[in-house]
């Protein structure tokens, strides 16, 4: 709902806190139980997330790279749905009376999705998945983002150690 403060109006988000939550559910289902989920249903929810607000996208591009490990064919196989709402995120530019906060925000979200465009390319089968392949010469090698792209390649060849993997939990 919108909120008046003196000659501004603000937008609140009442549900934001509840979605968090229910996110952070989802990846620790993911973590933990992943044998246990509906691949197509988690898979959609996880897309859901991609879409969102700041936070929710940040913590769905973590739980997308997770999900993908387990079950690379399903992620491959719905990459469209998957890449539009990041190219939606890479294409927003702040408004120009943005604060320095806005402006860094939008920055960690374009280093957040070109990341996890990366890491969906390290999965089995990436390489032969037009759609991703395609999305990632026109989007993330274009001009507009080709030297923040090359800089997150790099970033994650640097970052090469694998981590440590706890053994799952038992789910009933």
């Amino acid at each position: 709902h919108k909120v008046m403060l003196g000659p501004f109006s603000h937008m609140v988000d009442d549900g934001l806190d509840a979605r968090k939550a229910a996110f952070e559910c989802v990846d620790t289902l993911v973590a933990n139980c992943i044998d246990a989920l509906e691949p197509q249903a988690c898979l959609a929810a996880i897309i859901s997330g991609v879409a969102d607000d700041y936070d929710i996208k940040m913590l769905s591009y973590l739980i997308l790279v997770k999900f993908a490990r387990s079950h690379a064919f399903t992620v491959l196989a719905s990459i469209p749905p998957i890449v539009e709402p990041m190219e939606k995120t890479l294409k927003t530019k702040p408004k120009s009376s943005a604060t320095k906060n806005e402006v860094e925000q939008n920055e960690d979200m374009i280093r957040g999705t070109l990341r996890a465009i990366d890491k969906l390319l390290k999965i089995d089968g990436a390489e032969t998945c037009a759609p991703l392949q395609d999305f990632v010469r026109a989007v993330c090698e274009s001009e507009a983002f080709k030297q923040k792209w090359d800089a997150v390649v790099a970033e994650s060849k640097v970052m090469t150690l694998p981590f440590p993997r706890a053994p799952p939990p038992i789910c009933l």
